[in-house]
């Protein structure tokens, strides 16, 4: 279940191709200066923003790496990819160096070769993160921890 594509990305693509394609405003003939934007180029701009909201691993030393950005006690709480935002809390019960749930990762990634770890962000804030999912080499994805 990754940052999926769902129903309303579907509708939005037509919408888009229409409002690119015929709108006079300034933004809308810029984009179009090399031609009609198609319903593929809309489509291939949403399937990007998607994947940047999302980090993908395969070992436990680079989760761990990126995981350690989340720590509320960082000076200035600043990762290499902004300000990174998760309640002390969270960070204290689970996604700490340590904890039972940092064991369980571990575990996890020592007893399944092929296992992808996919940490999530939140569509309105890049900063916040969503959710963590895992996924054996051709398995299914199961969720390892969500904010909700």
């Amino acid at each position: 279940m990754p940052a999926h594509m769902g129903l309303g990305d579907l509708v939005k693509v037509p919408f888009a191709f229409l409002a690119i394609n015929l709108s006079p405003r300034q933004h809308a003939r810029r984009a179009r200066q090399n031609g009609i934007i198609t319903p593929a180029a809309i489509w291939h701009a949403f399937t990007q923003r998607r994947a940047r909201r999302e980090r993908s691993f395969t070992t436990y030393a680079t989760w761990r790496a990126r995981m350690d950005d989340y720590d509320p006690l960082l000076q200035a709480n600043q990762g290499p990819h902004g300000l990174n935002v998760v309640a002390q809390a969270e960070w204290n019960l689970y996604l700490a160096p340590g904890t039972a749930f940092d064991g369980l990762i571990n575990t996890i990634f020592a007893n399944n070769p092929g296992l992808t770890v996919t940490l999530i962000v939140h569509k309105s804030d890049m900063n916040r993160l969503k959710r963590i999912e895992a996924q054996p080499a051709g398995g299914q994805v199961a969720i390892l921890w969500s904010d909700a």
